[in-house]
């Protein structure tokens, strides 16, 4: 009678046991995967890409064409500053205007040329050299590119290139120690001008030479007086001229009632006018 419950029991037991495991393998193929289906990550992905992304066709790319211009190449004529034309002068130069030359010191000229109408095509009259002084007479042409111009004693008159014009003192190297000169002393002609020019040939001037009265003659009297003059136009390196300071006495024709009719030297300083500048010693560089 037991052996018979057991096997009974047994076998409910493994009519049970058959049951389950019936049921858990029609549950695994209710619920197995299809394979071609996107997972769940998968399908996330693309609702994701559904709400945010717009759908694009690959399209080729337009093509693009450079178009190179060719710019006509153009070349500007330098301006002639002394180019003669018909432009009448805005602003003219007042008369009788003190100028002083303003060329470099190594100019192939030798200074500035002053000729005998506007343009370079006209003849020289005369060279001055830098710092020579000049003065305007009012007349320009070229739209003021050219002006008429006249020495001191008005020996030379002509039109310069207006540019090489200052309208303030050219300022020299420095002027050198004064020296005394005995060896000219009583040298006699019958004007001023005339007497220091004397003295500056001396001193290796030639025809290029310009005299420059420096103040008034100071001392005047009965006898004689003194004056000042500088010199410039020498063809030196180092110095461009001279400072020459004059004592002079009146030559009288006692005869006439005193008349002045010449000058002579009684005391002569000069002093180099120099390029460069000092040295130390007062020598020009």
């Amino acid at each position: 009678m037991n052996t018979t419950r057991n096997l009974l029991a047994l076998l409910l037991a493994l009519t049970l046991v058959a049951t389950a495991c019936g049921s858990t393998a029609d549950d695994s193929a209710s619920t197995t995967t299809d394979p071609d289906a996107p997972s769940v990550v998968d399908q996330i992905s693309l609702d994701e890409d559904d709400a945010t992304t717009t759908s694009t066709t690959d399209e080729p790319a337009e093509e693009t064409t450079t178009t190179t211009t060719e710019v006509e190449e153009t070349t500007t004529e330098p301006t002639v500053v002394d180019e003669v034309t018909d432009e009448p002068c805005s602003n003219p130069p007042a008369a009788n205007d003190l100028r002083w030359v303003d060329v470099s010191l190594d100019d192939p000229d030798g200074g500035l040329n002053v000729r005998d109408g506007a343009g370079t095509d006209n003849e020289i009259l005369g060279v001055f050299p830098r710092r020579s002084e000049l003065f305007t007479t009012g007349d320009c042409a070229s739209d003021g590119a050219w002006w008429e111009v006249t020495t001191g004693d008005g020996s030379v008159t002509g039109w310069v290139a207006s540019r090489y014009l200052s309208d303030v003192p050219v300022i020299h190297g420095g002027i050198g120690n004064a020296i005394d000169d005995p060896d000219n002393v009583g040298l006699e002609a019958d004007s001023l001008e005339a007497l220091v020019t004397l003295i500056a040939e001396s001193y290796g001037h030639d025809e290029d030479l310009v005299l420059t009265q420096v103040g008034e003659i100071e001392g005047a009297d009965a006898i004689g007086g003194s004056g000042v003059w500088d010199t410039s136009g020498l063809k030196d390196d180092a110095s461009i001229g001279f400072r020459i300071e004059v004592d002079f006495e009146f030559l009288k024709d006692e005869e006439n009632g005193g008349e002045i009719v010449g000058y002579r030297a009684a005391r002569i300083t000069n002093a180099a006018i120099c390029s460069r500048g000092l040295t130390g010693d007062g020598l020009c560089i």
